[in-house]
C-alpha cells in the first residue's frame, strides 16, 4: 500500500520483512537503500541478520526534494517522505519477547554486571566519526567519576570500534538483545548514532550527545536527529556542544 514504486521495482519479501536482492541494480534508484551489500552499506550484515526494516542511504536529489517539502526538516520526516508517508504517520514500537529478556539477562549476568547500578557507554559514531573520536577523552573522565560514584561502567564496541573506553568493561550484545540488556543497565551515555535510535525505546535514563553542527542544508545536527523529538520521548537528557560540555552529563548522578 505505502510503497508502490518499491514493491514495483525493487523489493522483494519473505516473511512478512522487506529486502533487496544484490542482484537488484540499484542505480537508477532514487531513494532510500533498504539493504544491498553491493554497495558495502554500513553495519548492514548486522541488521540483516536481526531482519529489520534498514533505511540506509539516499541520493542528493531526493534530498533536495525533501527539503522542499512542507515535512519538518528532521531525519524521521526524510523517511517518511521516501516512502510517501504523511509527517504524523507513527513510529512503531519495538516487541520484545519473553525469550529476548531471557537471552539478555543471561548475557548481562555473563558480564557480572549490577541491575540498575550499570552505565553504558557508547561513544562512537559512524555519522560524526571525526567528532566522536576527539570525544574519547571526555568519555574516559566520565567512566571514571562514575566508577568512583560506585556504577559499573561498560562500553558498547562492536567490529568498527572494538576498543572500550579505558577501564570499562567491552559489552557486544546483538541488536536483537539490545534493548532489555540496557534495560537492565538501568543508564546508557550515547553519542548520537544508530545505537541511539535503538535504545530510545528502553526503560533505562537515557543521555545523548550531540556536537554542535550544522548540516549543508542549514539545519543543525541536533533539529535533525533529536531524539526527543523523534521517538516523544521528553525524559531523555540532551547535550549539545563540544566534548568538553558532556561532562555536564555527571550532574545527573
Amino acid at each position: 500500500r505505502y510503497f508502490p514504486k518499491l514493491m514495483e521495482d525493487y523489493l522483494t519479501i519473505q516473511k512478512e520483512k522487506f529486502f533487496i536482492f544484490e542482484s537488484r541494480d540499484l542505480i537508477k534508484f532514487n531513494g532510500a537503500i533498504l539493504a544491498s551489500a553491493k554497495y558495502g552499506l554500513l553495519g548492514l550484515r548486522e541488521k540483516v541478520r536481526t531482519q529489520n526494516l534498514i533505511l540506509i542511504g539516499y541520493k542528493w536529489a531526493h534530498l533536495v526534494e525533501f527539503l522542499r517539502s512542507h515535512y519538518v526538516r528532521r531525519i524521521d520526516n526524510y523517511f517518511r517522505f521516501i516512502l510517501n508517508l504523511p509527517e504524523d504517520f507513527p513510529l512503531a514500537l519495538p516487541f520484545i519477547s519473553d525469550e529476548q529478556r531471557k537471552k539478555a539477562k543471561q548475557l548481562f549476568d555473563s558480564y557480572n554486571l549490577t541491575e540498575n547500578k550499570t552505565v553504558i557507554l557508547a561513544p562512537y559514531s559512524n555519522s560524526t566519526r571525526d567528532y566522536s573520536k576527539r570525544s574519547v577523552h571526555t568519555f574516559e573522565k566520565i567512566a571514571s567519576k562514575l566508577a568512583e560514584k560506585g556504577y559499573t561502567v561498560c562500553t558498547n564496541v562492536d567490529r568498527g570500534n572494538p576498543n572500550p573506553i579505558k577501564n570499562t568493561v567491552a559489552v557486544s550484545p546483538p541488536l536483537d538483545l539490545l534493548i532489555p540488556f540496557v534495560d537492565l543497565a538501568g543508564y546508557a551515555i550515547v553519542f548520537r548514532s544508530g545505537f541511539a535510535d535503538i535504545v530510545s525505546r528502553s526503560s533505562a535514563k537515557l543521555f545523548v550527545l550531540y556536537p554542535r553542527l550544522i548540516l549543508p542544508f542549514g539545519t543543525s545536527f541536533y533539529e535533525y536527529t533529536s531524539i526527543s523529538a523523534i521517538f516523544k520521548r521528553n525524559d531523555t537528557v540532551e547535550l549539545i556542544g563540544e566534548p568538553e560540555d558532556f561532562l555536564k552529563v555527571l550532574d545527573y548522578f
